[in-house]
Parts: structure tokens; C-alpha cells; sequence
């Protein structure tokens, strides 16, 4: 049976391997030894011994000696040559580092594959202060309840969602398998829910955008927990990974000019009093 490559390269692995071992400190430890087995045959030749045992363990240990010698040198070698290139080797990753910079630098915390509805409900609960930058939020009954008590004691909320009319929501709606009204829907209800807020407390404190543009990326600000989302097609921004944000880092930083632009934009309706609110709670009753 002719070898094959595969086994061709198993070899040249295996022999990669011995050499690499030799160039160890492994070959260190190997040439220490044959040159201290060199020494001890040395000690022993000093014996009286036949003129034959005498020249077979002297070739013995010239030769223990010369391997010793020769492996000593190439290990040592070796090692010192393969710590300073990686020493090199790591001072020019960590130099590039600095340079580039990592997720961490920015500013990102920590990681979640999804954002529960419990999670984001205990939250928004115990926030004073709550900004929320989405297409439309809440999503799901039991979050809208949530948000709820969390208006009725928070001391300020800013919430920026797009605009029930845009057609950006309904490419939204539909890019996650939904109908495409069913964002413009859920905007509203956010609406009425503000609404009730206001019966109970004329004097409420919030700040409500509708914007008609690319908001960029979901965006859930409570107290000083930052939490960034993605827009994934096929997938609603609470089933997708989220990324919590360091406060005061680069990356919080970035996430504010979020808010502040989409404010600015002409088109953007701004509420910020029950007064203001109630033409749009009426519209949407009418709904």
C-alpha cells in the first residue's frame, strides 16, 4: 500500500515536533545531562581499567559530551531567540492596539445575546431617569404595564420614536416579519399610555420625539445603565445581541449626539407637555 499525503504530513508533523522539542528547553535539559553523563564516564576513567574498557568509554563520553555540548547550544539558542521575538512579537500587537483601539476602550462593558422583557421592565422601574431611542416601544403587553409604572414615578423620561406616518416604520415592521402597521400601532398605544399619564398628572415631566429619519441604532438610556441595540432584518431588536455601555465613555458619548441629532432635525415633532400631547392621544383613539 503506497503512503499517502496525509501520511507524508503526519510525518513531516511528527518530525516537526521532535525538532521543535529539541529546540526546547526540553533540548536544554537533554544536553545538560549528556554533558554531565560526559563528566561522571570522565570521573570513572580514572580507575585503573583495562587499556580496551578504558578507549570504549572514553570515545563514549567524547561523543555524550560533543551532543551535550552541540544541543546545549542549539536549545539555547533557540529559546533565547523565540523569547525575544515574542517579546517583539507582543509589544507590536499591543502597540497596534493602542492605536486602533478596542471595543473596550470605547466604552463597551459587557455583551447579551437578547434583551429580555423582565430585564428591561426591572429597569425602567427603578430609574429616575429614562431616555429610550427606538423605532417604536414597548413591544410586547407586559413591557408597555412595565413602562407604565415606571412614567408614573420616573423624573424624567425622553423618548424619541418614529413618527406613526413614516414610512421608514412600515420598511421596519415588515423587515421583521411583521405587518406594516404594526410599529405605527405601538407608537400610538406608547401615546395613549402617556395620555393616561397625563389625566392622572397634568404636570408630568416627559419629552416626546416623533422623528421621520434613520434612527441608527436602538438605544435604552436608565439612569446610568446604557444599553445599545442593532436593526437586524428578520430579527426585532429585543431578540438580537445588545452591548451595555461604560457612562461618560466614548461610546456613551457617541449614543448622546444620537439623541441631540435627531431632536435637532427639522421634521422631528417635539412634545413636551399634556397639552401638547392631547391632539395626538385623540388621533389615536381615533385609530
Amino acid at each position: 500500500m503506497q503512503p499517502t499525503a496525509h501520511d507524508h504530513q503526519d510525518e513531516r508533523t511528527l518530525l516537526e515536533r521532535f525538532v521543535a522539542h529539541l529546540l526546547s528547553w526540553t533540548g536544554l535539559i537533554v544536553g545538560l545531562v549528556l554533558i554531565l553523563a560526559s563528566v561522571l564516564a570522565h570521573i570513572a576513567q580514572a580507575r585503573d581499567q583495562p587499556d580496551g574498557t578504558y578507549v570504549s568509554l572514553n570515545v563514549i563520553a567524547l561523543m555524550a559530551g560533543e551532543i551535550g555540548a552541540v544541543m546545549f547550544a542549539f536549545a539555547l539558542l533557540h529559546v533565547t531567540y523565540d523569547r525575544y521575538t515574542r517579546r517583539s512579537w507582543m509589544a507590536g500587537i499591543k502597540e497596534a492596539v493602542r492605536e486602533e483601539g478596542t471595543f473596550s476602550d470605547l466604552g463597551m462593558k459587557c455583551a447579551r445575546r437578547r434583551l429580555s422583557d423582565t430585564d428591561v421592565g426591572d429597569l425602567l422601574r427603578r430609574a429616575r431617569r429614562i431616555r429610550i431611542l427606538k423605532t417604536w416601544f414597548p413591544e410586547a403587553n407586559d413591557m408597555l404595564h412595565a413602562f407604565e409604572e415606571a412614567v408614573a414615578h420616573a423624573e424624567d423620561i425622553e423618548i424619541l420614536l418614529c413618527d406613526p406616518e413614516s414610512h421608514i416604520l412600515r420598511v421596519r415592521s415588515e423587515g421583521v416579519g411583521e405587518d406594516p402597521n404594526v410599529g405605527a400601532e405601538w407608537v400610538r398605544r406608547t401615546l395613549r399610555m402617556f395620555g393616561k399619564a397625563c389625566a392622572t398628572k397634568p404636570s408630568a415631566r416627559f419629552r416626546i420625539g416623533l422623528y421621520d429619519a434613520w434612527p441608527g441604532c436602538p438605544i435604552i438610556w436608565a439612569d446610568d445603565r446604557i444599553l445599545l441595540g442593532f436593526y437586524f432584518r428578520g430579527r426585532s431588536s429585543p431578540s438580537a445581541p445588545w452591548i451595555e455601555v461604560w457612562p461618560g465613555s466614548e461610546l456613551a458619548q457617541i449614543l448622546d449626539g444620537q439623541f441631540t441629532s435627531l431632536w435637532s432635525l427639522k421634521n422631528t415633532t417635539r412634545i413636551t407637555t399634556c397639552q401638547e400631547l392631547a391632539p395626538y392621544v385623540g388621533s389615536a383613539h381615533a385609530s
